[in-house]
């Protein structure tokens, strides 16, 4: 059983009111991350992996109890490679300007970043 605080963490980190969270260990359909200050200054630009994107989307999952081996971000989608079945799940998201930006060594702010399953 879950407890009501973790519910309230999970929810918090995710941006995922708690009646609608995944069991623990399962991925969202729909969610929104943070992209934080911290997430910005250690992003990597044009890295899939490290970029500000990435490092939320890790840590979204990490709160869910989700285990992942690794995730790669372009300007549409992040894909996440999950150690289960060794398929990728693909996520649309709404930041395109947002890696532009950091890609192109532009200023960016932090901001919330919608994720939502692909058909």
């Amino acid at each position: 059983m879950v407890s009501a605080t973790t519910i309230d963490m999970v929810a918090q980190a995710t941006s995922v009111a708690p009646a609608e969270l995944p069991r623990l260990g399962e991925l969202p359909e729909r969610f929104t991350v943070s992209v934080t200050r911290l997430d910005i200054a250690y992003g990597i630009k044009e890295s899939g992996n490290h970029c500000p994107i990435a490092c939320a989307v890790r840590r979204a999952f990490e709160a869910l109890g989700v285990t992942i081996i690794t995730l790669d971000v372009d300007d549409t989608n992040c894909d996440v490679l999950l150690p289960q079945t060794e398929q990728w799940v693909a996520y649309h998201h709404d930041a395109r300007t947002f890696i532009r930006l950091f890609d192109s060594e532009e200023r960016v702010m932090p901001r919330a970043v919608t994720l939502w399953r692909a058909a």
